[in-house]
């Protein structure tokens, strides 16, 4: 087991995270933010996302629009509306952040196709981010057939 495990991997696959990743800080300053949204404290939960929203657009980005959702229901339940302007500085960062990614190139500028680009992240990246709408036609009918291919097989070996 050793080998397999040789510098905290198994395969090729790390088991431990050797670097800082920003969406990992995202991902913790959400859940905090989330269990402070559970306990009421909207003003702790709404400080915390603009800092995730800092640290990786996309985390803070869909944990807000998914904490928004009840916020909006507690603020019709209790009848205090200026609790929306909680949102005010999330919603700021939003503008900030993407602006800064308009004006660095990092959006669809042109220089990569989307096709182009969710296959070299997906081949380097995340392969389980590969989704049959990408593929080419005849690698979709391979996958097809392979899976047909796989579950008739398996049919046949439990009725033996």
């Amino acid at each position: 087991m050793y080998i397999l495990t040789v510098r905290l991997r198994i395969g090729r696959n790390q088991i431990w995270l050797l670097g800082f990743y920003y969406s990992q800080m995202a991902y913790c300053l959400s859940i905090w933010a989330f269990y402070f949204a559970l306990k009421g404290k909207w003003k702790t939960s709404f400080i915390l996302i603009p800092i995730a929203t800092l640290f990786h657009f996309t985390v803070g980005s869909y944990s807000a629009a998914f904490l928004i959702i009840f916020l909006l229901i507690d603020c019709i339940k209790e009848k205090k509306y200026k609790k929306l302007l909680l949102v005010i500085p999330w919603i700021a960062v939003c503008f900030a952040v993407f602006g800064v990614m308009v004006i660095g190139g990092s959006t669809n500028t042109g220089e990569l196709s989307n096709d182009l680009f969710v296959k070299i992240h997906c081949y380097l990246r995340h392969p389980h981010h590969h989704v049959p709408s990408s593929w080419k036609v005849e690698w979709l009918i391979r996958c097809v057939h392979r899976r047909y291919l796989s579950v008739t097989i398996s049919y046949q070996i439990k009725d033996r």
